[in-house]
């Protein structure tokens, strides 16, 4: 009985986000059994092995997959160092990479700079694969003919009219002041 309380007191101890504070807790709990348990050398010993191995177990894998469970644990449906069966909740494992990604996306829009294109704009068109190190990246100014809703874009290049996504285009700006010839 007192062996399962402590068991339970560990998992709940290692509920912290990083390795050092996995350690720390584990350090504590081994502190706790050491000082205030009277009992044979053999059970401290014991639960003292099982509060390091919870320590470890619960964190190996705390950003990638699941907050609180090992790759093992989710493949094969139980803990892979005790005899424990372990149940995943998807959905949360689900929520939480959708929060990443969402997270993820919005850093990353920051710092677009949104641009409607129109009829008549000038854009540069970037060059398909690597770029030689000392070659411009991009081609142009080319004059948009016309915009679609789907994404793209149709640029006339002299002779030929070419549709193209708008991920590959950059606005032109004239960097000649306005009113001088």
């Amino acid at each position: 009985m007192h062996l399962q309380s402590t068991m339970d007191r560990a998992m709940e101890k290692t509920c912290c986000d990083t390795s050092l504070n996995v350690c720390v807790d584990s350090n504590d709990m081994i502190l706790h059994l050491w000082r205030y348990h009277s009992y044979s050398v053999k059970v401290v010993m014991m639960t003292t092995l099982l509060t390091v191995v919870l320590c470890i177990v619960c964190h190996i894998c705390t950003s990638t997959l699941c907050a609180y469970c090992t790759p093992g644990q989710l493949v094969f449906g139980r803990d892979m160092i005790l005899p424990v069966q372990f149940k995943a909740n998807w959905a949360s494992i689900a929520l939480r990479k959708q929060e990443r990604i969402n997270k993820s996306n919005s850093q990353e829009n920051q710092k677009r700079i949104p641009h409607t294109y129109k009829k008549g704009d000038k854009v540069l068109l970037e060059l398909p694969g690597k770029v030689r190190k000392m070659s411009a990246p991009r081609k142009g100014p080319y004059d948009i003919i016309h915009v679609s809703t789907n994404g793209t874009v149709r640029i006339k290049r002299g002779a030929v009219i070419q549709r193209v996504n708008i991920r590959r285009i950059t606005p032109y700006f004239d960097r000649s002041p306005s009113g001088s010839a």
